[in-house]
């Protein structure tokens, strides 16, 4: 008789990505961050080595409103062929969708799902549940 294991917990390392660099925030504070990767392409091979079979990056830049880091999303979809879900300023369809089309896996939609919830009926009737992460509007809270 073999004894079952355990489930396994689904680790996801996580990139954040800020004017072009890997960082972590301190207390979410943009202005207060640690580099631990000058270039995110390496932080995302640094995990990929590591065996992980999906990424999260976050465009942080995109979050508070100052720039987008698309084109080094792009890189690391197209160098690495892990998946990778993408949070951080997407309040529209037409950032949703191109990141998509750049081959994000996923989208993870936070903010603009409490404002615009027609944002993920939209999303959702044009790629699938699959596609798209967010949190419940009623769960949210104030």
């Amino acid at each position: 008789m073999s004894a079952a294991f355990p489930p396994v917990p689904l680790v996801i390392p996580c990139v954040d990505i800020q004017s072009g660099r890997a960082v972590r925030l301190f207390e979410g504070d943009p202005e207060r961050e640690t580099v631990y990767f000058e270039s995110p392409l390496d932080a995302a091979r640094h995990w990929a080595s590591l065996g992980a079979g999906l990424l999260h990056l976050v465009d942080l830049d995109a979050a508070t409103g100052r720039g987008e880091n698309r084109g080094v999303i792009g890189q690391i979809v197209q160098e690495l062929g892990v998946p990778v879900e993408v949070g951080g300023g997407i309040r529209d369809r037409e950032s949703a969708e191109a990141l998509l089309a750049a081959g994000v896996q996923r989208v993870v939609i936070g903010t603009a799902a409490v404002k615009t919830p027609e944002l993920v009926s939209d999303l959702l009737a044009a790629h699938g549940p699959e596609r798209l992460a967010t949190i419940q509007p009623e769960l949210a809270g104030d």
